[in-house]
């Protein structure tokens, strides 16, 4: 009798133990397809003399990441990192402990993409900044673009 109180003991504590919970989120799939949005352009002030950092540690790498550029612009007060540079180690069986640094950005202006916007964006990104420093002759302070 002990046995089978035994055995209808671990067997109740195995069938309790194996719950499965699921998470959803609420999806509605968008009838009418054909919704256009313009692109947009982003004029961003680059502060090279200020450079912020941001650090963070967390089981996956992804959420790490992310956790460190949260924490980089929170504590900066800047609106976007220009050249991160992500470096992260991991324990055997540790959490991911991610440093991002990165240059201070600003958001001067947002427009829709135009006819000149347009045209940087087909050859490679360069700034007007970049072009009128490289016709007269002096060092671009920027390289955006590909080389």
């Amino acid at each position: 009798m002990k046995k089978i109180i035994f055995m209808s003991l671990v067997l109740s504590v195995v069938a309790v133990s194996c719950t499965v919970k699921k998470y959803g989120t609420r999806e509605q799939d968008i009838v009418n397809q054909t919704i256009f949005t313009r692109p947009m352009v982003a004029d961003v002030d680059v502060n090279v003399n200020k450079k912020i950092e941001g650090y963070a540690e967390d089981k996956m790498l992804d959420d790490a990441k992310s956790k460190a550029r949260h924490d980089a612009l929170t504590k900066s007060g800047a609106d976007i990192i220009v050249d991160p540079v992500y470096s992260y180690e991991k324990p055997m069986y540790g959490k991911y402990k991610v440093t991002v640094q990165g240059y201070f950005g600003k958001y001067t202006a947002v427009k829709p993409m135009d006819i000149p916007d347009t045209t940087l964006w087909k050859t490679g990104l360069k700034s007007n900044v970049v072009n009128k420093a490289m016709d007269s002759g002096k060092k671009p302070i920027f390289n955006f673009g590909r080389k």
